[in-house]
């Protein structure tokens, strides 16, 4: 062992020349993609913001993702849904979790439920057709909100009222960075 390299009678200066380069891409792509990791989470913490939600005389607070992707709107009155969390949000009634079976939204047993549901509540309520990727046509229960505020950088609030709130008894986020998924067009303003 010399300076590190291994030499023996067959080594070459070619073959510890191949070495040195294949070490150096070797370093160069794992930096490559670890700087590329780190760049995407601060891009995506950069699309995290702060949500307000108020219903009903209370609010809510919590963290809010900007996705692009999302283009949910309500086909009867075209308002932007965003997607909310909702498991943990105390002023909904518990019936509205019990139509979710598996994480999926059931039609025929909210439709028992509403027959339950407060008159307050029935006013808000909206059932939105949408469709995944890899999914034939579902349904989300969403509610009507009084407004919510998003809070950008530089104490830029955007508040808005014609906007309907799509409830996920799920995690939207495996790391709890954000309850909420917030439509685009509610930031272009």
């Amino acid at each position: 062992v010399i300076n590190v390299f291994y030499v023996s009678g067959s080594s070459s200066p070619r073959m510890i020349l191949t070495f040195i380069f294949a070490a150096f891409v070797g370093i160069w792509m794992f930096s490559n993609r670890t700087y590329i990791s780190i760049r995407r989470k601060e891009s995506k913490q950069k699309k995290i913001v702060d949500l307000e939600i108020h219903m009903n005389e209370r609010q809510y607070l919590c963290k809010g993702l900007i996705d692009t992707g999302n283009r949910l709107y309500d086909p009867i009155t075209r308002k932007p849904v965003m997607i909310l969390e909702a498991r943990d949000v105390d002023f909904l009634p518990a019936m509205f979790q019990e139509s979710y079976i598996n994480g999926e939204f059931n039609l025929d047993i909210f439709e028992k439920i509403s027959m339950k549901i407060d008159s307050i509540w029935l006013s808000r309520i909206h059932i939105i057709p949408y469709r995944s990727i890899s999914k034939e046509m579902q349904f989300i229960l969403a509610v009507r909100p009084d407004k919510v505020v998003i809070h950008l950088e530089e104490n830029q609030l955007l508040s808005h009222t014609k906007v309907l709130i799509g409830l996920n008894y799920g995690h939207l986020s495996n790391d709890q960075t954000f309850q909420a998924i917030i439509h685009p067009d509610l930031i272009a303003g």
